[in-house]
């Protein structure tokens, strides 16, 4: 039995325990664990970053910002933030 609490976190019930199901990705060239159907804005919200201000390249597409909440991210998926610096 599988449940969903919210977004990204997904829980799969064994009939003894219920376990958090991750899965692997790679984020700004390093291996990362994450919340199996995590989203972008999702992620961005784990890693505690601002999507107002940062760019997300998802397997070498630009995903748009209006498309954060839809876009789920999955196992092996390679991933780029970035973010806008200010400055003169």
């Amino acid at each position: 039995m599988e449940r969903a609490d919210h977004v990204g976190v997904q829980y799969v019930d064994d009939g003894n325990a219920v376990a958090l199901v991750h899965m692997n990705i790679i984020l700004n060239g390093e291996k990362r664990e994450v919340p199996d159907n995590i989203t972008v804005h999702g992620l961005l919200e784990q890693l505690n970053i601002q999507h107002q201000r940062v760019a997300v390249e998802l397997n070498e597409m630009i995903v748009k910002k209006d498309r954060y909440d839809a876009t789920v991210i999955k196992e092996g998926d390679a991933l780029e933030v970035v973010s806008f610096m200010g400055g003169g």
